[in-house]
């Protein structure tokens, strides 16, 4: 059985279950939709959003900065495929920080 089978076996499977357990079990999944709505309302917090955005920033910087002065104090070149990584991991965390950020100012006014 080669690997894209048992992918849709798998999907197929798991959509039977869900199902199945979304008949049977409504009081399981009201009060997993309970859980579910605080904590998406937990998570987009502007206390909570400020946290993960100060974590992204510094994550980004540590992304930016370590590999860039590793490889200009070790290999003397920039040509590092390594450093191309890193920028592109601090990029990343930059952009959820940007987004964290503006999540965190529409909760304020909201």
């Amino acid at each position: 059985m080669d690997t894209h089978t048992r992918w849709i076996i798998g999907s197929v499977g798991l959509i039977v279950i869900l199902l199945a357990y979304g008949r049977w079990c409504r009081q399981i999944n009201r009060a997993l939709g309970i859980a579910g709505i605080w904590m998406l309302k937990f998570l987009l917090d502007s206390k909570t959003c400020k946290v993960a955005e100060t974590f992204c920033v510094e994550a980004a910087v540590l992304w930016l900065v370590f590999p860039l002065l590793d490889t200009l104090y070790d290999h003397k070149h920039l040509n590092d495929p390594f450093l191309h990584q890193a920028f592109w991991v601090a990029g990343m965390f930059f952009v959820f920080a940007v987004l964290l950020s503006h999540i965190a100012v529409e909760n304020k006014e909201g």
